[in-house]
């Protein structure tokens, strides 16, 4: 028995916008759902261009970005890493950044993302 899993960005940006409170407050800050990086992301950028709901840019294409400046009510922004494989397609992982930022991690990954192997691996 398969499950049937939504493609459409438009649906999948209203199911994230729910969770966002959750990465907030959770210990870990971490949900994972159900949805490609690809659709995870296309509902991102709907929800920052129809909603103002801050920026984002990729960490590693198509696999790792970093989302900046995500309200949360009226009470603060909260910075977000989302990450998924973009050869399995089937989850994605919103991890809350807190009083830390991965910044070795972000300065990797995009000095990796700009070389030869970096762009090689997100066309796959």
């Amino acid at each position: 028995m398969s499950i049937e899993v939504s493609q459409d960005p438009i649906a999948w940006a209203n199911i994230i916008e729910r969770i966002l409170f959750q990465v907030f407050y959770r210990n870990l800050g971490m949900v994972s759902l159900h949805v490609p990086i690809k659709v995870a992301v296309q509902s991102i950028d709907y929800l920052v261009r129809t909603k103002g709901y801050g920026d984002w840019k990729w960490l590693l294409t198509n696999r790792a970005l970093v989302w900046e400046n995500v309200p949360i009510d009226s009470v603060m922004k909260i910075h977000i890493y989302v990450f998924g494989s973009k050869l399995r397609q089937q989850n994605t992982v919103l991890v809350r950044q807190g009083f830390w930022r991965l910044w070795f991690i972000e300065t990797g990954l995009r000095l990796f993302d700009e070389t030869l192997v970096g762009r090689i691996i997100s066309k796959i």
